[in-house]
């Protein structure tokens, strides 16, 4: 993958999960439970493209997902900051990716960065965030099945 073809899909994919997660999140919540479209394209994408890159992804789709759902932006810009820069050390653990490393990997950095956010941003009632964590880090590894197909054939360098 060419450097700037990363992060130009970047830029891209994370518009476009952060208008879904306005637009479309909430009305396709499963028992509750919405998905994540910002930290789920940062983990899919982190697969894809550099340590930095992926991080810079994750701090800048955390300050606009902050923004968006008009919270403390801190606690947003750490958590998907860390779930870049994990997600994009994922190639130095010896991953390779390919589908069900993209929902496994989506769903670990999911609750990961969710019990970040509990940590920061403790909520009223444990047992309910713990259960929407849970339920989203599933939702989530699931919607990286079809995105983490779509970006391989994006991002796929010719004869890989």
């Amino acid at each position: 993958m060419r450097h700037s073809s990363g992060i130009a899909t970047s830029i891209i994919a994370i518009y476009i999960a952060l208008a879904l997660q306005a637009s479309v999140a909430p009305r396709i919540a499963i028992l509750g439970v919405v998905p994540d479209f910002g930290l789920m394209i940062v983990a899919v994408l982190s697969l894809f493209t550099s340590r930095p890159v992926a991080t810079v992804s994750g701090f800048f789709t955390g300050a606009f997902e902050g923004a968006l759902s008009g919270v403390n932006l801190t606690h947003y810009v750490i958590s998907r900051t860390l779930v870049g820069f994990f997600g994009g050390s994922a190639s130095s653990f010896g991953f390779q990716p390919n589908v069900a490393v993209a929902a496994l990997v989506t769903a670990i950095l999911t609750v990961a960065s969710q019990l970040l956010l509990f940590f920061l941003a403790p909520p009223s009632g444990i047992g309910r965030f713990l259960g929407d964590t849970i339920g989203t880090a599933m939702y989530n590894g699931v919607l990286a099945i079809p995105v983490y197909a779509l970006l391989r054939r994006i991002l796929a360098t010719p004869g890989s």
